[in-house]
């Protein structure tokens, strides 16, 4: 059970009190012998009371713990450093912050002209008394060649008298002052050079820049002239004309992609006329995707179930009269009846949803029947069709079973 081993502190987590976390001791010789020093516990070592040997979070300042964790944890370099327990002759030494108080004093009691360096120098040589002048030694000004600054050295090492140290103050003064316009123009000049080298790495970048979007442009207008991007806005433009070709064309790009398409009724009722007539070219031309098709469950859906019946069927009556009513005008109904015949295989077939045998002959369920012990198979269909004149419309009337 964690506990902590600094003396005098009773935190442990038998008490739980919220807030408090407990650390151990590190591992790492130098960071493990600074804490032992600052706990101050004589002869004894971590964890051989105890295998929980810590150290708890009060004994640590806020600056030691690591930021934006969800867990409290110690910066790698942590030592503790707040034992209120503790005697003062045992507490750690603190930090004293330096005082600049009798700086500020020193700068607002100097004159405002001169520099603090120089103007401490020229402070001590005013406060200088005057000796006599037989003490002095022998200097010949005049037979020197000196500078501005081996003047203003050479004034400043010597005893000023009381016309000489307003001489030294004012060849102080200018030579700080010249010191200062150097300093200045010297700081323009690297100024200078910084923002002249940025600005040229500026325009550098701008005309790359620039050369990237004339390369992009003259990329777009070749993708423009190679990819037929003009010839497909034409058959988008040309879609709203309702042109079968240019529709059929634009379902086929949005289905091309597509893991189930989706179909215009325009394009369902010529997928079902293209299956009739010829069911294997039609899936020949689906099963390698040349074009992407309607399925045959589609194409049945559309179409609907039928039972197969011969003759007039009800639906077959319900056809003509919504073709009746469609066309109130006596020309508009005026048709034609055409009745053709064609050879079909002889073949007696199972019909599920009828559930009867289909290939037989058949009349219609008025006409009179044959009774043989043997089946008599069809082979030919007679198929009746009306036909508009002044209006298009084919319907099939009825069809029969026959036998030649």
């Amino acid at each position: 059970m964690p506990y902590c081993c600094v003396p005098r502190c009773k935190s442990s987590s038998k008490q739980r009190t919220p807030g408090i976390s407990f650390h151990e001791i590190p591992s790492d010789p130098e960071l493990r012998a600074k804490w032992l020093k600052v706990i101050s516990r004589d002869d004894w070592t971590p964890n051989t009371t105890s295998c929980y040997s810590t150290v708890c979070s009060p004994h640590f300042g806020s600056s030691d713990f690591k930021e934006g964790c969800k867990i409290r944890k110690l910066k790698k370099d942590a030592v503790p450093s707040i034992f209120e327990e503790y005697p003062p002759y045992l507490q750690p030494p603190k930090k004293r912050e330096r005082s600049d108080a009798s700086a500020r004093k020193r700068e607002a009691a100097a004159p405002v002209n001169t520099p603090p360096r120089k103007r401490r120098a020229v402070e001590s040589q005013l406060e200088t008394p005057s000796l006599p002048r037989n003490d002095l030694p022998s200097v010949d000004v005049g037979s020197q060649d000196l500078s501005p600054m081996d003047c203003t050295a050479s004034e400043l090492l010597l005893p000023l008298e009381n016309g000489a140290s307003e001489r030294c103050i004012t060849a102080t003064v200018q030579v700080d002052r010249a010191v200062q316009v150097s300093s200045l123009s010297q700081v323009s000049a690297t100024d200078k050079r910084k923002w002249r080298r940025k600005e040229r790495d500026l325009n550098a970048r701008i005309e790359r820049l620039k050369n990237t979007v004339d390369k992009y442009k003259q990329e777009l207008q070749k993708l423009k002239e190679e990819s037929y991007v003009s010839a497909f806005l034409q058959v988008v433009e040309k879609v709203k004309e309702k042109d079968l070709a240019v529709s059929i064309l634009v379902e086929q790009v949005q289905n091309f992609a597509k893991k189930k398409p989706t179909w215009s009724e325009l394009t369902v009722r010529h997928a079902v006329v293209l299956r009739n007539l010829s069911t294997r070219a039609y899936e020949h031309v689906r099963s390698t995707g040349i074009l992407r098709l309607p399925c045959r469950s589609t194409l049945e859906r559309f179409m609907g179930s039928s039972r197969g019946d011969v003759g007039v069927t009800e639906i077959v009556k319900q056809r003509l009269s919504a073709e009746l009513a469609s066309h109130p005008s006596l020309q508009a109904r005026a048709c034609s009846l055409i009745v053709d015949e064609m050879r079909v295989k002889q073949r007696l077939l199972y019909h599920k949803q009828r559930d009867a045998f289909i290939g037989e002959v058949d009349y219609g369920v008025n006409s009179p029947k044959e009774t043989t012990n043997e089946p008599v198979l069809a082979n030919s269909l007679l198929c009746s069709i009306l036909n508009g004149l002044s209006v298009s419309f084919k319907i099939a009337v009825a069809y029969f079973f026959m036998r030649k």
